[in-house]
């Protein structure tokens, strides 16, 4: 969905082999995660809309080593706000989230 996404703005990004996230090229646009509390699944990603990047100098991404973040604002090359941004993916996930099937669960038995 969001390589869907940003090819909405003429970004051609992919996924990379052992790697997580959204890729253009060799710079990381967006990180995915999934987590796990008390028996609750949590999944999401966080998607580098605009801003400045430098922040990320100092740390290390996703415990990638040498990987540089990119943006929606750096690759297009023009202004995208995050609000405008939220807009545009709720319209894309919306009808995918709509056809999510949820079953019961089996009871837990400890």
């Amino acid at each position: 969905m969001l390589i869907e996404f940003l090819a909405g703005f003429e970004i051609e990004a992919q996924r990379r082999e052992g790697l997580t996230g959204v890729w253009v090229e060799e710079r990381k646009i967006a990180s995915i995660g999934v987590g796990v509390r008390h028996w609750i699944t949590m999944h999401g990603f966080a998607l580098n809309v605009c801003g400045d990047l430098s922040p990320f100098d100092q740390i290390t991404p996703c415990g990638i080593s040498n990987v540089a973040m990119t943006s929606i604002e750096k690759e297009a090359g023009k202004g995208v706000t995050v609000p405008a941004a939220a807009v545009m993916m709720e319209k894309l996930a919306a009808p995918r989230i709509g056809n999510l099937q949820i079953t019961a669960p089996e009871p837990l038995r400890l």
